[in-house]
């Protein structure tokens, strides 16, 4: 047994609960800046992606690797994007809660759909845990029926469904961090090359 397989657990361990946290963070800052008008929602998408370019390729120069960018990321960054501006547009029309529980619903629901269309078993082990994981987010939920708007239900559906489909993207690459900075830098030059023509 390697010396890497036998940290593999324990790295997965500390990593979890900071993914699981930084995912909350997520949804309840984007929440807090588009309700309290903080940023436009079209400019917070925007800041987003520049962040996440910077810090990528930064994180891609420390470690003396090269960019890849090219076709392949365009479709991902398709689904990324519109992942962020319906994420951003959505908020300000449900609450956090009930907007979180919509997202994961859809998430998971496009994921099993992407599976089932490509003829992929689907474990019955995931399909439990992801029944748990709903029922919970539901119940954190229900107090917030009051916030629940059709227009913010549409919008969070459409960034649950572009997230799975992200996700589902990210199955294939070889090296889904190299994959990643590739996808933002496309974000980036989006949004960048227009303002400096």
């Amino acid at each position: 047994m390697t010396r890497t397989t036998e940290v593999q657990p324990a790295r997965i361990g500390l990593l979890l609960p900071f993914v699981l946290v930084a995912f909350a963070a997520n949804s309840l800052i984007t929440r807090y800046v588009a309700a309290e008008h903080l940023l436009d929602a079209g400019l917070l998408s925007a800041m987003r992606f520049l962040a996440g370019a910077v810090a990528l390729v930064a994180v891609a120069l420390a470690r003396r690797e090269r960019l890849v960018v090219g076709r392949p990321n365009v479709r991902p960054a398709l689904w990324l994007g519109s992942y962020a501006i319906c994420i951003s547009y959505g908020y300000r029309h449900i609450g956090a809660a009930a907007g979180t529980f919509v997202f994961y619903a859809s998430v998971l629901f496009t994921l099993v759909a992407n599976d089932l269309a490509r003829r992929l078993p689907v474990p019955r082990r995931r399909g439990f845990g992801a029944a748990i994981s709903l029922a919970g987010i539901g119940v954190l939920a229900s107090g917030s029926v009051g916030t629940v708007t059709p227009l913010g239900i549409v919008l969070l559906v459409a960034t649950g469904v572009a997230w799975g489909l992200y996700t589902a993207a990210g199955r294939t690459s070889a090296d889904p961090r190299v994959a990643t900075t590739g996808h933002f830098v496309v974000l980036a030059a989006v949004l960048v090359l227009p303002a400096a023509a």
